[in-house]
């Protein structure tokens, strides 16, 4: 028995994240309205009666010049420190970011329908629970409603979870 399953619980799988996208749809979207933004702060710039100073604008589209390149960075570094562990209980979410240790317990008892999500042809995929747990988790104080994102062999982690909540 691994010192990180609770007392009482066995363990059905333990993994963690191992695929991970760089750039997500967002991130790429934001390049051309980065883009957009810088010249807008360089027409407004050279308008010397606009209302907005344009170090304002220039402040902003910077940050967001800054922040692009160091989201990837951020995540890249959740992904690689989180870890995911199924009991026949609970789900237990661990993360540590910057050396803290944060564990986040889902009862299987309030999960309701797995659902597979962006299934890859290699087996990497994400598994998600239906929201409408939601009101149960926060009844309970835990608002957490897991999410287990870019897991191998995720139809196996799949047909486990579903036997627990079948039982």
């Amino acid at each position: 028995m691994n010192a990180d399953v609770p007392p009482g619980e066995y363990e059905l799988w333990r993994g963690s994240p191992e695929e991970y996208k760089v750039l997500t749809w967002a991130e790429v979207r934001g390049i051309p309205g980065t883009l957009v933004g810088l010249g807008i702060a360089y027409v407004i710039w050279s308008i010397p009666w606009f209302p907005i100073s344009p170090w304002l604008v220039l402040a902003f589209v910077v940050s967001l010049l800054i922040q692009m390149p160091i989201r990837p960075l951020v995540r890249w570094y959740r992904v690689a420190t989180t870890s995911y562990l199924l009991t026949d209980k609970r789900i237990l979410t661990t993360t540590r970011p910057f050396g803290f240790r944060r564990t986040r317990d889902s009862p299987l008892r309030l999960l309701k329908a797995p659902e597979l999500r962006d299934e890859t042809e290699d087996g990497f995929g994400t598994i998600t629970f239906d929201g409408s747990g939601t009101p149960s988790f926060m009844l309970v104080g835990n608002r957490f409603v897991p999410t287990l994102r870019g897991i191998p062999d995720v139809r196996a982690v799949l047909a486990k979870i579903k036997d627990r909540l079948e039982d």
